[in-house]
């Protein structure tokens, strides 16, 4: 892993050299966008995270490991990323973590996602120009990841009883926290805003490769959302493929996040690779396969214009509601099978 990684710099340096004005244009707009958005939005968000913190509102009472936990995926649900891998590395890790680093690792994956805000105001009114899509990207975004988040509860009830608050956060000062709480937060954004400088930065330098040029929308909006998650979106949002398509790969990449939130998650976290990208890739196909099942329940064309109970009206009715049975059992299936699979790692740990 070493050589590779030693590879694979050598070979960014090269580029950096070969498309240097690329690069200067990605930094820019990088730095641009994290001033002018990604800052104004999250730090507030960060600073009130921190202060509830150090209030002790996430610290482990008695057994109550599960209740911790939702609060920290509700907490997630609402600030984004990487507020869930900073949240799991304070309740269960540090100096005498209470949870093994897969654990860990798994549980950040599963919480980091993306907030409200982002969704209804980036996404679906700034690129899609469809709020009312809000709806069903965020019930696959968060539905995906509530029946995850369960799983994992239910199949590790048995290890959180040993689990104790590795940090009496509610013991310090009042004069002391809020000054702790802005400190805290700036720390925590220089590293996200360096971490999307620089994926900015490749981003740039592969926009100007030709063979990646070539790419088709769809494989394209892949592509650099692997590697960045907005931009990906935006560009399968503008691509003009189909609404369906695009609300699914939109899904999916929301729920993956990205090798860009990843860095940014193991800034503030310990973290192990693969049970993380693991989990990310399984939360990214649920997701998919859920807005796929309810898409037609919220396409603005789904219902006809007739108000007469007529045999279109019937039969898409029909489709719909058997989509919806089949979007419940395929969930039920799939968090029985999941959490087969945490149990499996869970013991190999």
């Amino acid at each position: 892993m070493r050589h590779l990684l030693i590879v694979v710099t050598m070979i960014l340096v090269a580029a950096l050299i070969l498309f240097s004005s690329s690069s200067m244009l990605g930094a820019a707009r990088g730095f641009e966008l994290f001033i002018s958005s990604v800052f104004p939005a999250l730090f507030p968000f960060f600073v009130c995270i921190s202060i509830l913190k150090r209030l002790g509102m996430f610290e482990i009472r008695g057994k109550n490991t599960a209740g911790a936990i939702i609060r920290i995926f509700l907490v997630s649900c609402i600030s984004g990323c990487p507020t869930g891998s900073l949240l799991t590395e304070t309740c269960f890790g540090g100096k005498s973590p209470s949870l093994s680093l897969k654990k860990r690792s798994m549980m950040s994956a599963i919480c980091n996602l993306s907030s409200p805000v982002f969704i209804i105001g980036t996404v679906c009114t700034n690129m899609l120009q469809r709020p009312k899509l809000a709806y069903l990207i965020a019930l696959a975004h968060y539905g995906s990841a509530a029946i995850m988040i369960a799983s994992f509860i239910l199949i590790n009830k048995k290890s959180f009883s040993f689990c104790t608050s590795s940090h009496p956060l509610g013991s310090q000062g009042i004069s002391s926290i809020l000054p702790g709480a802005i400190t805290d937060s700036v720390t925590t954004m220089l590293k996200l805003g360096g971490t999307l400088v620089f994926f900015s930065v490749i981003i740039s330098i592969l926009q100007d490769i030709p063979i990646i040029n070539k790419l088709f929308p769809a494989e394209h909006a892949v592509l650099f959302g692997i590697l960045e998650m907005t931009n990906g979106i935006g560009l399968i949002a503008s691509s003009g493929v189909n609404i369906k398509t695009t609300c699914c790969i939109i899904c999916s990449l929301l729920s993956f996040g990205g090798i860009c939130i990843f860095v940014q998650a193991s800034s503030v976290a310990g973290t192990d690779v693969v049970s993380y990208l693991s989990v990310k890739l399984v939360h990214a196909i649920l997701a998919w396969l859920i807005c796929f099942l309810l898409f037609p329940l919220f396409r603005a064309d789904s219902l006809p214009v007739s108000s007469g109970i007529d045999e279109t009206l019937v039969v898409s009715r029909a489709l719909a509601i058997g989509e919806l049975a089949l979007c419940g059992l395929f969930a039920s299936c799939f968090a029985i099978l999941f959490s087969v699979l945490i149990s499996g790692r869970t013991k190999a740990a």
